[in-house]
Parts: C-alpha cells; structure tokens; sequence
C-alpha cells in the first residue's frame, strides 16, 4: 500500500460514522450508475439485428420462389488441408457439383426447403422404378450433408441461413429444387410421404 493510499484509509477510519456513511453511499452511488448505464446501452444493439432482419427480407423479395436444377444432388464430403491440393474424386464432384449450380444462377433464401430428387439405380426394374418414384429416399447421403452442400456453395457465410428445412426423395433423374420456406409451407401436406408432383422429373 502507498504513502497515499495509507493515508487515505487512515483519514475514513479517523472519520466520523457520518462521514463514513456518506462515502460508503457516494461508492454505492457510483456502482449503480455504471450498472445504469450499461443497461441503457444495451437495448442499442437490438434496431441493428432489426435492421439486419429487414435487409434479408428485402434480398430474399428479388430471389424466384421456385428454383429447379436437374442436376444429381451431392453432399458435402469432410474435408481437411491436404483437399487444398489434393484430388480425392468425393472433393472434385463437389467442386463441380458447385460449379454447376453456380453457373445455372443458384440463390439462397434466408427462409427455404430444400428437395433433393435422387436417381433411382439402374439395376431396378421399371416396376420397381415406377412404384418407388416420389417416395422418401432412406438411404446415403444424409439430407442433412445435401442441404449443407448447397448452403456452402450458395453463400461464403451461411450463418444468417436461420429457417430452412430439407427431405430427399427417390426419382427416375437427379433434381435439386430450392422453394422458399412459405411456398414450400403453402404446397406441402407433411402426412403425405411422397414428393409433390410439380417437382418430380418426367420418365425417361
């Protein structure tokens, strides 16, 4: 403690309880101000994420309803730093599968559904095609890893993406529709397992 810290101390200890009593209110005081104060400058922050909110309401207006790719879905693969320069076939079908949607105008909602369109396999046979056609898909890719694909590829910085659902169905080729979420909510009937038929590519 320092010669003036030391007498600081002994002059409240020589002090009248008034005076003691008075500078115990006058801390109490200046604790509550700052307290007050930062109250008052948090609230400041929420007009900005409102803000934030109405900028991707906007954007999302200029964005079709409806976006279609007849292309096969791919999931995004794990990648590390040797991907960086190396060329695992799983990494180089994402990067083109990412070219591609890029190249056809692909444009991601804040608000969306995803539906992924997976080809039935070639060893089927027609009537197994035709009685699977619209049906969910459960097996790989996750549609989890699908979605996740094209978030990556729409946006650098997918965070803002906060409302978005997606489901993955069996069909005769590869499709990737992109719906804004009201659309989606509109046209959909969660109890009916089967892809709406708008979506869904034609035999053949």
């Amino acid at each position: 403690m320092t010669g003036r810290a030391r007498k600081a101390w002994a002059d409240y200890l020589g002090a009248p309880a008034v005076a003691q009593e008075a500078h115990r209110a006058a801390v109490s005081g200046a604790k509550a101000g700052r307290k007050a104060g930062r109250a008052v400058r948090r609230p400041a922050q929420t007009p900005g994420i409102a803000a934030s909110v109405a900028a991707t309401q906007t954007s999302d207006a200029a964005i079709p309803a409806v976006q279609i790719f007849d292309v096969d879905p791919v999931p995004k693969p794990r990648m590390t730093q040797r991907d960086k320069w190396g060329k695992r076939p799983c990494v180089l079908r994402y990067r083109a599968y990412g070219d591609e949607l890029r190249l056809r105008g692909l444009r991601m909602p804040h608000r969306y559904s995803l539906i992924f369109i997976v080809a039935m396999p070639a060893t089927w046979s027609a009537k197994e095609k035709e009685a699977a056609n619209g049906l969910p898909n459960l097996r790989r890719p996750d549609a989890t890893n699908l979605a996740k694909a094209v978030e990556d590829i729409a946006l650098q910085k997918d965070e803002a993406l906060w409302d978005g659902r997606s489901r993955k169905y069996w069909g005769y080729r590869g499709r990737v529709v992109v719906l804004k979420r009201e659309v989606d909510l509109l046209s959909s009937v969660d109890d009916d397992a089967r892809c709406p038929e708008a979506y869904l590519p034609a035999a053949g």
